[in-house]
């Protein structure tokens, strides 16, 4: 069983780090997006007389 064990931990480690990147891709995604949303009415707001 102890050999076993490594892999096992290895492949946590793995599906730990795909986790992170996926979340950290996702708010990266979501910061534009919202940024680009947000930055929208003010131009409209800029451009109304």
């Amino acid at each position: 069983m102890s050999a076993g064990t490594p892999k096992t931990g290895a492949w946590r480690g793995v599906v730990v780090v795909r986790h992170f990147v996926a979340l950290r891709e996702r708010s990266r995604i979501l910061v534009q997006f919202y940024g680009h949303a947000a930055a929208k009415p003010d131009v409209f707001a800029g451009r109304s007389p």
